[in-house]
């Protein structure tokens, strides 16, 4: 366990609510990285309670997520995580962060430091640190010192779809616009999202006549023609049973090349999750039945009192009753009846997801490099090199495939 040691000894007990003791405990904080798997695991009764109180909250800066994560990706990467504790040795802050290992793609030749879950085929998104509100100007910067800490062992730093508005992103610019070169923000995008009122005729005023009278019109003729049912995993059908439903569907439109939920290590990764926060709430599967047979379902988290919608999948047979868009209504209905404020449709500008959103926020790729670094040296060359050489594209109107998308 590598740390930078603050820490003074013989002192008082200490009362935070103290201003004169609160100055003392600020000057025994450390920085701790930690590394080794029991020290990790030592954390877990805090992880939770500290992601409840900052204001970057997604589902996957859970402990459970995390840590299934660390459990079915291990031999990929080695724990890099930075924690700061106060006086009584409880963490306070938390930066989830792993050294990578033969990382898939461009990079896999480089020695990544990046989120926990970052690494693999599992798609997390929307990491950050985790500092209670309010504090990320006192304690980002000390957990941004692991980015000088750890630069002989990393090429390059790569922090993926960190939201553009976190407070602790520019301590992590400043750190490493220090330690290392070429630090850029890329990948803007945009990530819709759709406040819930508290209730369906509500959403419905939200759109046009003709928007209202082509799903009443749909939504009818699922249930009177086709014998439709709208169904929620973990009360109408096992955990285990809606998520094989949902798999059924997302495969046969998809291929393990195009979509990486389908993947093993992927599925087995989300049974145990499914298994654990389906019981807990923390995850819906939505499903539409139509003439006896699962027709379109859809995967969603739930937590902090809004969802994301992460995977989908549907049957083209009911195309003509825009079986996707009436799965959406499904899952907003849902939304509505459990009394969540938001829908987070995640990053990606696709039409259906502007259709349904009333508001953006923005995502950011964090990169920066190791001036020291030969294979950095190396990437960073034959990436230029590539882009100069890369042809001019115009970029195509974008395709609508059909109805449903």
């Amino acid at each position: 366990m590598n740390m930078i040691a603050l820490r003074a000894t013989g002192l008082p007990t200490i009362s935070a609510r103290n201003p004169q003791d609160r100055a003392v405990a600020k000057a025994v904080e450390r920085l701790e990285i930690v590394s080794d798997t029991a020290s990790f695991l030592e954390l877990e009764p805090y992880w939770d309670d500290l992601l409840e109180r900052c204001a970057v909250q997604t589902p996957f800066m859970r402990w459970d997520w995390v840590n299934l994560w660390r459990q079915e990706c291990i031999e990929k990467f080695d724990l890099a995580v930075g924690v700061v504790r106060d006086v009584s040795g409880k963490p306070i802050a938390i930066a989830p962060l792993v050294l990578a290992h033969g990382a898939e793609g461009a990079r896999k030749h480089l020695h990544l430091l990046t989120f926990a879950g970052c690494v693999g085929n599992v798609t997390t998104e929307g990491m950050d640190f985790l500092i209670p509100a309010g504090e990320e100007a006192e304690y980002a910067p000390i957990l941004s010192r692991i980015f000088a800490q750890l630069r002989d062992r990393w090429d390059a730093v790569q922090l993926p779809m960190m939201h553009e508005e976190s407070a602790s992103l520019p301590h992590i610019r400043a750190a490493l616009a220090e330690c290392g070169t070429g630090f850029a923000l890329i990948n803007r995008l945009p990530s819709h999202y759709m406040s819930l009122p508290a209730s369906w005729a509500e959403v419905e005023q939200r759109h046009g006549s003709n928007w209202r009278s082509n799903h009443r019109r749909k939504w009818k003729k699922m249930h009177e023609t086709y014998q439709g049912r709208a169904l929620l995993g973990g009360k109408d059908k096992t955990p285990s049973e809606s998520f094989d439903v949902l798999l059924d569907l997302h495969s046969r439109r998809w291929t393990e090349d195009e979509s990486v939920f389908v993947r093993p290590e992927v599925v087995r990764f989300h049974r145990r999750l499914v298994d654990k926060w389906v019981p807990e709430g923390r995850l819906m599967i939505t499903m539409l039945e139509l003439e006896g047979a699962p027709a379109a379902a859809s995967y969603n988290f739930a937590d902090f009192g809004r969802l994301w919608f992460y995977q989908a999948g549907w049957n083209d047979k009911y195309s003509s009753i825009s079986i996707g868009k009436l799965s959406t209504a499904w899952i907003v209905q849902s939304c509505i009846a459990q009394g969540l404020k938001e829908l987070d449709f995640l990053p990606g500008d696709i039409s259906y997801k502007r259709e349904w959103s009333d508001h953006v926020r923005y995502v950011v790729d964090v990169e920066a490099f190791n001036p020291m670094s030969l294979r950095a040296l190396a990437f960073r060359g034959l990436r230029s090199v590539k882009r100069r050489l890369r042809p001019v594209q115009v970029t195509p109107p974008e395709v609508v495939k059909g109805d449903d998308a």
